[in-house]
């Protein structure tokens, strides 16, 4: 569920909203009217107290409400609820919205439509050393001193000084690499091999064996070396136009994230959406309704058995009562008193199969 769709009354436009924690605000529930649409229960309370008609701002079917019964209602809150029933899918929604709003909130980061060219350009420098300021990563130097400086302690440090304002920053200088023969020492490479694709020096050339190259397609390395810049220089044009096509996309991507950022909230998406939640709300006001008719069904199917085993229970207690007097009055007969005792006991008899 997208967090940024707020729900709201039709009536006042005000936002649903639950309790939070430690807080004295009231809550502002959906409740369900006659027609099945959604209203807050402070606009419900309101409309109750004065003793006014109901109106629905989405089907402007009006609901009565008794006056005798406004009283009652906006004292006892179950009696209100039972009248207008609470719309519970959505304050499931709402409790939903409020997690994932917490979780959001923990770990949020500052949402960027447009890409950060400069950032991300600086990002792909290579770092060839630590500045001696910050010891920050950088691959810059300073001209005159040769010290490893970054751009912001050369600029904000380094070039407050007199004596150093004249000074320049420049990318630090790699230092050349020996460009001799691995096997002829100190032979320069001024050779290269199409076969074995290396740089090679004279004596590679001119000597044969496995791993030297005479009779080789041999070709001076200046000439491989020119060939190589010349590609380079073609391709450089073409790699510029890619990048420049590269920025006018992002920048056209963050145009579009921000004019869909601005649709979420604008007034003619927001009623859309209010509208379908509306037509929902109605659709749920009925399922809820025979739900709870059904709901109801069963509890008073349910009651009328246990009042049926409640009245079989008192009529069993009743016989065991009888027939432990009749038990009684068996073992107590006294030849003397017969007839007395004949007719109580009749009379218990008679009790008795009567409860049979």
């Amino acid at each position: 569920m997208d967090t940024k769709i707020k729900k709201c009354c039709p009536n006042c436009s005000q936002l649903y909203q639950l309790k939070p924690a430690n807080s004295k605000s009231n809550p502002n529930i959906p409740l369900f009217l006659e027609c099945g649409h959604s209203m807050c229960e402070n606009c419900v309370r309101n409309i109750v107290k004065f003793g006014e008609p109901i109106e629905c701002k989405v089907c402007f079917q009006n609901m009565q409400v008794s006056t005798s019964d406004t009283a009652l209602l906006i004292q006892n809150k179950i009696l209100l609820y039972k009248l207008f029933p609470v719309n519970v899918y959505m304050v499931g929604e709402l409790c939903l919205q409020n997690m994932e709003s917490k979780d959001t909130k923990k770990g949020m980061v500052a949402h960027e439509h447009y890409i950060d060219i400069k950032s991300l350009i600086k990002s792909t420098e290579i770092s060839q050393g630590n500045c001696v300021e910050c010891q920050g990563p950088t691959s810059k130097m300073c001209q005159q001193c040769d010290q490893i400086l970054c751009d912001n302690c050369f600029k904000k440090s380094h070039r407050n000084f007199a004596i150093f304002k004249n000074h320049v920053l420049q990318n630090i200088d790699v230092a050349k690499q020996k460009n001799t023969c691995n096997i002829h020492k100190d032979k320069p490479l001024d050779y290269y091999c199409k076969d074995c694709a290396k740089s090679i020096c004279i004596n590679c050339m001119m000597v044969g064996g496995d791993k030297f190259c005479k009779n080789h397609d041999v070709t001076s390395i200046q000439e491989v070396n020119e060939n190589f810049l010349s590609e380079i220089a073609d391709l450089t044009p073409k790699v510029d136009e890619i990048l420049r096509r590269l920025t006018k996309t992002g920048v056209d991507i963050g145009n579009l994230l921000t004019k869909i950022e601005d649709e979420l909230t604008s007034s003619e998406y927001m009623t859309l959406l209010n509208n379908m939640e509306q037509h929902f709300s109605k659709i749920y006001a009925i399922i809820q309704k025979q739900k709870d008719e059904i709901t109801f069904k069963l509890c008073e199917l349910k009651n009328i058995e246990r009042e049926s085993l409640e009245e079989a229970k008192n009529d069993i207690a009743k016989g065991i009562k009888i027939a432990k007097k009749t038990l009684d009055t068996i073992n107590s007969l006294d030849p003397m008193k017969m007839n007395e005792v004949l007719d109580r006991s009749r009379r218990y008899f008679a009790e008795f199969h009567d409860m049979l």
